[in-house]
């Protein structure tokens, strides 16, 4: 975090899906991993080079799209980073020892790595995509050890590509495939800014792309997978009859296939707190405004000047149905004064009713390997998820893009004053991890 950063201020809403009318669905399966490959270079591309067939329908809902053959592409390989130091810009470990980044030799990166060593050692597992200009920065959904899609974008995010294809790898980026592409035909050419890309399964997956602005309006396509990747329907584009287009969107997360959850950022525009739910995979969503009562009554009336934003999306199994975790960040003025105040909001079917209580602060995670989960702010505090009883544990002068193993094992970037680091936590303190390319 910067040094002396404000805190980042937020509500959390643990969803537990019977409330607010949401569905219940069942919890979400955790993929099994496997052993990562080390490799310093990446072999050949297949491209899939299938047929288009004509849309067909299904007797579990609406016509599937055809897929999209990827285009031939043309150019020049990116060249191999050069072995010695390493900057990693984004960090997702799925065991203490092996995990995936995005780096490069300066920060930000626009290269696909896979450490083996606690993050100590990488290699370079880009995928051989032609033509790239350096800079072009990846989105990027790592399932497990081996598993991972990735989707280039272009490196001013002005340029809007055609039809940018879907890499997929299964050996740890060993080797990738071509699977699909992201048809993007009819939007207009004003942007091309992808925004998520989260995959439930390594079957179920989704990725959304900021295509335009203006009039408080955020205009986004969403895109969707039931297949690995091979098909990627367009849910939802600026054409849509939907909710989603105003405001900033701020997270995107799926708790299983149907159950999707978006947050915003309004910044006051709109006077409620809100959230985007999909029940159908993405096809279709719900506005739903949050606790506005609620929030009057503490001090910050949505209705009347006060604003909370969204984000910190999490999902976690609760005991018969599954639970959501997300935050927002709460302000309103007084004359000249700015006020800013933390909270947590459960929504629990199982209670008499639903609470609102303090939050001490910070980005919320989820730990998917225990109970634990973390507010990651310059003060860093840990509690059990249920328990929701805060403890501080650590106070950093750096911002950070933290990625929760185990409450023993934290992954971070860290930057602060135009410097980056990877940092490790053992469980009671911060560690520099030197990074080094093989």
């Amino acid at each position: 975090m910067k040094t002396q950063q404000r805190l980042i201020f937020i509500v959390t809403v643990l969803f537990v899906m019977s409330a607010c009318n949401l569905p219940t669905p069942g919890a979400p399966g955790t993929p099994d991993a496997h052993t990562a490959t080390e490799t310093s270079e990446p072999a050949a591309a297949t491209a899939t080079d299938t047929a288009a067939p004509a849309e067909t329908a299904t007797a579990d809902g609406p016509p599937t799209a055809a897929p999209v053959t990827p285009t031939a592409l043309s150019g020049d390989l990116l060249p191999a980073l050069p072995a010695g130091d390493v900057v990693i810009s984004t960090i997702d470990m799925i065991t203490p020892l092996q995990g995936w980044a995005i780096g490069g030799t300066a920060d930000p990166g626009d290269r696909v790595l896979t450490t083996t060593d606690g993050g100590s050692t990488w290699h370079e597992v880009t995928p051989p995509q032609p033509g790239l200009a350096a800079g072009s920065l990846p989105s990027a959904a790592f399932i497990d050890t081996d598993t991972a899609f990735v989707i280039y974008g272009s490196a001013d995010r002005f340029t809007v590509p055609d039809d940018p294809p879907v890499w997929f790898t299964e050996d740890a980026g060993a080797s990738w495939t071509m699977v699909g592409a992201i048809d993007n035909s009819g939007l207009a050419d004003e942007t091309w800014n992808p925004q998520f890309l989260t995959f439930f399964d390594a079957t179920h997956g989704w990725f959304l792309v900021n295509v335009g602005a203006g009039m408080s309006h955020s205009y986004v396509a969403l895109f969707g997978t039931t297949d690995g990747g091979h098909t990627w329907d367009r849910l939802v584009d600026p054409f849509s009859d939907t909710d989603i287009q105003v405001c900033q969107k701020t997270d995107l997360e799926f708790g299983n296939e149907g159950l999707g959850l978006l947050t915003f950022d309004c910044g006051g525009v709109v006077p409620a707190v809100t959230i985007g739910v999909t029940e159908d995979g993405g096809h279709t969503w719900e506005v739903k405004e949050l606790f506005t009562d609620e929030f009057t009554a503490a001090g910050f009336p949505v209705a009347d000047g006060a604003y909370c934003a969204t984000d910190s999306i999490n999902f976690i199994p609760g005991n018969l149905t599954l639970v959501g975790l997300l935050r927002a960040s709460c302000k309103r003025f007084d004359g000249g004064t700015l006020t800013e105040q933390d909270f947590i909001i459960k929504l629990d079917p199982g209670a008499e009713h639903d609470s609102l209580l303090d939050y001490p602060g910070g980005r919320l995670q989820a730990s998917l390997n225990d109970d634990s989960i973390f507010a990651f702010g310059p003060d860093i505090y840990q509690a059990d998820h249920d328990a929701l009883d805060f403890s501080l544990i650590s106070s950093v002068i750096w911002e950070g893009q933290f990625d929760v193993v185990n409450a023993d094992t934290i992954f971070a970037v860290a930057r602060n004053a135009g410097d980056t680091a990877l940092v490790a936590w053992d469980g009671t303190s911060w560690s520099i991890v030197e990074t080094v390319l093989e």
